[in-house]
């Protein structure tokens, strides 16, 4: 009996501790999550500022704005409908999403996100839908709690960003 009292404090403690581990996780993937979309928005800034980017100086802008982030990218793709990649920056990967995937999960205000592997490290991964070319020839992240119902604004590409999660930032 003496030792059933003992054990509840004990007990009690690990529950607590794993609840607050729980929260504090879900936290910090919101913060990373927060941080991708931060630099899916910047990349989208920036390209909105040139309607003729070739695939090269696409190349430099995801590889700045890699430098740039608060996180520790493990690559970043933009890719056409087709899945066809134009330009990457990091570790070379096949895409993690389909364009049709990002957009069916956006259209239901769902992000496309998912957590993987590489190298031993995991790597939260997020797509965002976006548009290229059209009018003003800007690259345009549609993110879901900004949707503007602009003529020619339906995605045509997928940008795609997966960051180090075991890193707490660069």
């Amino acid at each position: 009996m003496k030792l059933k009292r003992q054990l509840i404090p004990i007990l009690l403690g690990i529950v607590v501790g794993a609840a607050i581990a729980v929260v504090l996780t879900r936290d910090r993937a919101s913060e990373v999550r927060q941080d991708v979309a931060n630099t899916a928005v910047e990349i989208g800034r920036r390209l909105q500022q040139n309607s003729g980017w070739t695939p090269l100086e696409l190349d430099v802008v995801l590889a700045e704005a890699r430098k740039t982030s608060p996180r520790a990218i493990a690559w970043m793709q933009l890719r056409r409908a087709d899945n066809r990649l134009i330009a990457q920056t990091g570790i070379e990967e096949r895409a993690a999403f389909t364009l049709q995937y990002v957009k069916a999960r956006h259209a239901n205000r769902k992000g496309a996100v998912k957590v993987v592997e590489r190298d031993g490290k995991r790597v939260l991964v997020e797509a965002f839908p976006v548009r290229i070319g059209g009018a003003t020839g800007a690259l345009r992240v549609l993110r879901v709690a900004h949707r503007a119902k602009v003529p020619g604004s339906v995605p045509n590409a997928l940008l795609e960003i997966a960051v180090f999660l075991d890193d707490q930032s660069r």
